[in-house]
């Protein structure tokens, strides 16, 4: 057993449950806070059902694939992961006019899901995806009502 830094005796497999346990409460946070401003349905697929199905895609498929199959080393695997998660994101934000700043924040998250991955398993890319959306439900929903209360004010 190893001492956390409070000096709490921590056995591995309790390590990986941290991650986990840390996104479970983001998730649960962002959509208790975002409830009233975004449709319960898009919160479940936002903060549970897209972080599972695109790690599962991009975190075990492609990674399994680039590792076993084409021999990858864990720092190309972690980067051609990224690359291809902001590709297919790419195709969601191809109209904005902020498409290659879009493009390179989510190949940077691709970089950290892929980090994450890497150091705990597949559970600890979907956690870090979860609490992800989660920071972007909690921070994006509070802006939005602000600049709408702002344009309601300000258009009367």
């Amino acid at each position: 057993m190893n001492r956390s830094s409070t000096g709490i005796a921590m056995r591995p497999a309790d390590r990986r449950l941290i991650l986990p346990a840390a996104a479970i409460g983001a998730v649960a946070i962002a959509g208790a806070a975002a409830y009233d401003t975004w449709p319960p349905a898009f919160l479940a697929l936002m903060l549970v059902g897209a972080p599972t199905v695109e790690e599962i895609l991009f975190r075990d498929a492609l990674w399994s694939w680039a590792r076993n199959g084409v021999g990858l080393a864990t720092k190309p695997t972690i980067v051609l992961c990224a690359a291809a998660f902001a590709a297919a994101h790419y195709v969601f934000i191809s109209s904005s006019p902020d498409r290659m700043a879009w493009t390179a924040s989510y190949f940077l998250m691709g970089i950290l899901f892929g980090f994450a991955r890497a150091r705990f398993d597949l559970m600890g890319a979907i956690s870090a995806h979860a609490m992800s959306n989660a920071c972007f439900v909690l921070f994006e929903a509070p802006i939005r009502r602000i600049v709408a209360d702002i344009s309601a004010c300000c258009l009367q």
